[in-house]
């Protein structure tokens, strides 16, 4: 496991049945910032327009999924298949496919950084509310 949370995963079965979805992906809110003036420019070289320092905010993948059988079926027998690819399957067949916004704690577990801080996390909450996924 890479991540730890605290998600509701009855509630994200709920909405999954609810929607009727064959794919939902947890996701969680990202946004980083870009500490420069970003030029927008056309092929010429030609300024357009300038944001200084730009904010982006996107949802991205938590790493977790409620799949129906309908995704497993687009998965042949012995050949390697990452999770992005899978999901890019099933919206080229018009598979119902949406998110699960996570509002509670996550955190991936991808650098030492972030494996300290959730362990600072974890002292904070004693009651071991942390759950792996």
């Amino acid at each position: 496991s890479d991540i730890v949370t605290r998600i509701d995963y009855r509630a994200m079965m709920a909405h999954h049945q609810l929607h009727e979805r064959d794919a939902t992906v947890a996701a969680v809110r990202h946004e980083s910032e870009i500490p420069f003036g970003v030029l927008d420019s056309d092929d010429s070289g030609k300024i357009l327009g300038i944001q200084e320092k730009p904010r982006y905010t996107h949802h991205v993948s938590a790493g977790i999924y409620l799949l129906q059988s309908s995704i497993y079926r687009l998965a042949q027998a012995g050949v390697a298949l990452d999770m992005p690819d899978l999901l890019r399957k099933a919206l080229e067949a018009n598979l119902e496919v949406g998110l699960f916004p996570i509002h509670e704690y996550w955190m991936d577990l991808g650098r030492p950084d972030d494996i300290n801080k959730a362990q600072l996390d974890a002292n904070v909450w004693k009651d071991g509310g942390l759950r792996r996924a």
